[in-house]
C-alpha cells in the first residue's frame, strides 16, 4: 500500500482499505507531546493505529497511552504487572507454578468493558513475546459494516438497546469461566447500551453488537433477540470488514472500542509462550444519534472560548451544570448569556420559532478552534455560528 503524508509529516499506510493506520518513523518512547497528539488524531480518524519495532518500558507505555486519555483500571487485579496496576498481563507463562497472566482472554467477538456504564475508549496491546504462529488479533470495522447494512435492517434495529451483564459473561464464557465474588458482582451491575452507537469524535454511526456480555435485546424475547444479535455479528465480522493482525515483538497496537469489535485467536500453548501488556483508556457512556459533546469529551472547560469576550469564560457566569462540577457533566450556557448563546442553546423564542418552521435547532452544533463544522442532530451542517465553540 502506498504511504500517505499526514499531520506533522507522519507517514502512514492503511491497515486495510479505509480502516486503521500503521505509522512509521515514530519512536513512541521518545516522541514529544505534539507528535503523540498527532498520533491520537490519526487514531480518531482511522479506528486503530499500529507502531512496529517499539522498545517500551512500563513508564513509556503509560505515557504513550496517557496521550489518548485517562487510564482505566482493570476489573480483575490478580494479573496486573507488579507495581503497575494499569498494565494487565496476557500470558500462558507460569512462575513458581502459578500463571503470571490471563490465558486465552479475549477469544470471541466483543468490545472491551461493554458491561460498564462507560466502556473504555480504546485498548492497547504491546507485544513482549509472541508465538511463531497463531494468537492473531482480528479487528472488525463496525462503521463500514453499518454503512453496508440494507436500509430495511437499519430501520429494524434503530433504537434497539442491549442488556450487558458481566456476571452473565463470566459465568458462561468458554475460557476462564468463574463465579464472581459478591464484591466484584456489586461493583459491576448490569447496564444497557444502544445497538447502534454514534462515535463522539467524528459523528459516524457504528454497529455495536458485542457478544459474550449481552443477555438480551431489550424488549425482544429470546431466542429471537440473540438470533438477531448473532446475525449482526456475523455480518460485521465478514472478511471485507476485518483486519487480521499478525504479531511481531515490539508491536504497539491501539484500537478504538467505540467503532470496532475484536477477537483473539488460539495458539499451541504447549509449544509457544506469549506475553502481552494490555492497557485501557476511560471512555464515555455510549449514545445513539447526534448530541452535543460534554466538556469532558471535548477537553474540559479550559478549551471553551467566549466569542464575545475573546477569552475563556468563567464557569459561574457562562455555564451551569445543574450539579457538582464533575467529569462528564454536560455544559450548557448560563441564562445570563447573550441572546445569541441562548438561541444556540435552543432556549430562546427565536430558536423555538425556527424549530416550528421546520428549520434545524442549532444547539447541536459545536465548532473547534480551527472553525471546523460539526454535524448536529438535524444531520446537516449548521449555517449559524453559535456563540460557544470548543
Amino acid at each position: 500500500m502506498s504511504i500517505v503524508e499526514m499531520d506533522r509529516d507522519l507517514a502512514t499506510r492503511d491497515l486495510r482499505p479505509g480502516f486503521g493506520a500503521e505509522i512509521t518513523g515514530v519512536d513512541a518512547a521518545t516522541a514529544d507531546e505534539a507528535t503523540l497528539q498527532d498520533v491520537v488524531g490519526v487514531f480518531d480518524r482511522s479506528g486503530a493505529v499500529l507502531l512496529r519495532d517499539q522498545k517500551m518500558t512500563p513508564e513509556d507505555l503509560m505515557r504513550y497511552l496517557g496521550a489518548f486519555g485517562e487510564l482505566e483500571d482493570h476489573t480483575l487485579q490478580q494479573f496486573t504487572l507488579p507495581g503497575y496496576p494499569k498494565i494487565f498481563l496476557l500470558s500462558n507463562i507460569e512462575k513458581d507454578g502459578k500463571p503470571i497472566g490471563a490465558h486465552n482472554d479475549g477469544v470471541g467477538w466483543h468490545t472491551d468493558y461493554s458491561y460498564k456504564e462507560q466502556p473504555v475508549t480504546c485498548t492497547m496491546l504491546y507485544a513482549v513475546q509472541v508465538p511463531d504462529e497463531g494468537s492473531d488479533t482480528l479487528l472488525a470495522d463496525c462503521c463500514a459494516a453499518y454503512q453496508a447494512l440494507p436500509e430495511t435492517m437499519k430501520e429494524k434495529i434503530e433504537g434497539l438497546q442491549l442488556h450487558h451483564s458481566y456476571k452473565f459473561f463470566m459465568e458462561t464464557r468458554e475460557h476462564g469461566r468463574m463465579k464472581l465474588s459478591p464484591e466484584i458482582e456489586r461493583d459491576n451491575p448490569d447496564v444497557v447500551h444502544p445497538l447502534v452507537r454514534t462515535h463522539p469524535a467524528n459523528g459516524r454511526k457504528a454497529l455495536w453488537p458485542s457478544t459474550g456480555t449481552v443477555k438480551e435485546i431489550c424488549g425482544m424475547p429470546n431466542p429471537e433477540g440473540l438470533d438477531l444479535l448473532q446475525e449482526l455479528v456475523d455480518f460485521v465480522t465478514q472478511d471485507e470488514f476485518v483486519y487480521r493482525h499478525k504479531w511481531r515483538v515490539g508491536d504497539l497496537l491501539v484500537w478504538d472500542n467505540r467503532c470496532t469489535l475484536h477477537t483473539g485467536t488460539l495458539f499451541d500453548d504447549t509449544k509457544y509462550k506469549r506475553l502481552m501488556h494490555r492497557m485501557w483508556v476511560k471512555g464515555e457512556r455510549p449514545f445513539s444519534g447526534a448530541r452535543r459533546a460534554t466538556t469532558h469529551e471535548r477537553g474540559g472547560a479550559k478549551n471553551l472560548v467566549c466569542h464575545r469576550r475573546g477569552r475563556r469564560p468563567r464557569f459561574s457566569h457562562h455555564m451551569r451544570s445543574g450539579g457538582p462540577r464533575r467529569k462528564g457533566i454536560r455544559a450548557r450556557p448560563f441564562r445570563k448569556a447573550c441572546g445569541k448563546a441562548r438561541r444556540a442553546a435552543g432556549r430562546h423564542p427565536t430558536a423555538a420559532r425556527r424549530r416550528h418552521a421546520g428549520r434545524p435547532n442549532h444547539s447541536s452544533y459545536l465548532f473547534d478552534r480551527g472553525g471546523d463544522r460539526r454535524r448536529g442532530r438535524c444531520g446537516e451542517q449548521c449555517r449559524l455560528r453559535p456563540h460557544w465553540r470548543y
